[in-house]
């Protein structure tokens, strides 16, 4: 009976340990997991940084191309007035 009751005991105390160490694992994974996420988050800012950086550039670099448009609009007209003073003269 004593005997008994030590087999008992000990397949016990060997389960209490498997579910120690299965909670440690599950645990770490959850750690892992949880790092994973923040590092997922902070990459997802990072993009939408970039997103707001390259809009904000491609904004700059059309109101540049606008402005180059105008210039290039006045700088016709006045070669066009420039030319039919020539001509006149």
């Amino acid at each position: 009976m004593i005997e008994r009751i030590n087999q008992v005991s000990s397949a016990i105390a060997n389960a209490v340990s498997e579910q120690g160490t299965a909670t440690q694992e599950i645990s770490h994974s959850v750690v892992q997991a949880s790092e994973g996420s923040s590092q997922v988050s902070e990459n997802t800012r990072e993009i939408t940084s970039a997103a707001v950086d390259a809009t904000t550039a491609a904004g700059e670099v059309q109101m540049a191309v606008d402005e180059l448009d105008s210039q290039s609009a006045t700088l016709r007209r006045v070669m066009d007035d420039f030319l039919k003073t020539v001509r006149a003269a």
